[in-house]
């Protein structure tokens, strides 16, 4: 329920002003530290509100990053943008209930949840300290232009494998 109440919230929250940088980073340490407090609380309605509230900064970012694509890819490309996202999360979905289910045979379930929370909180504190990810612009500021220098660069000669006969 976390990610569909941030979903439904985003707009309202008006994060847009803020830089990307910091709204993933935040969003990723108040995730993480929430799967991490889940496992240590002592009642389970507790641990299941704590663990799906965890979900609501992903709900937040999911509606900025999709704004931002919709803004800063152009219009004949966004198919092949939101094509190859998709394709990527496709992979990654069953990859990832396979590798937990693999530690969900060795290992408790809270364990899992717990270094899970870790590594997601571990990201997070990484993009703090990252001066690449601190200097992306706010979603305000994005525009077509943001990624000019990538679509309009010219293209580098191509060599061909094959010789002429």
């Amino acid at each position: 329920f976390g990610s569909l109440l941030g979903a439904i919230l985003a707009p309202y929250l008006k994060l847009e002003r803020l830089p990307l940088g910091y709204i993933f980073a935040g969003a990723f340490c108040l995730s993480g530290a929430a799967w991490c407090l889940s496992v240590f609380t002592p009642w389970t309605w507790l641990v299941v509100l704590v663990y799906g509230l965890a979900w609501f900064p992903g709900g937040i970012t999911n509606v900025i990053i999709n704004s931002v694509i919709q803004k800063a890819i152009p219009e004949k490309r966004l198919g092949t943008v939101f094509a190859a996202a998709s394709g990527l999360s496709g992979i990654a979905m069953p990859l990832g209930s396979l590798i937990g289910g693999a530690l969900g045979v060795v290992a408790a379930s809270s364990s899992i949840i717990a270094g899970c929370g870790i590594a997601v909180l571990s990201v997070g504190i990484f993009w703090v300290f990252d001066s690449t990810t601190r200097s992306l612009p706010s979603p305000d500021n994005v525009d077509e232009e943001w990624f000019a220098p990538y679509t309009n660069a010219a293209p580098e000669k191509s060599v061909s494998m094959h010789t002429a006969p």
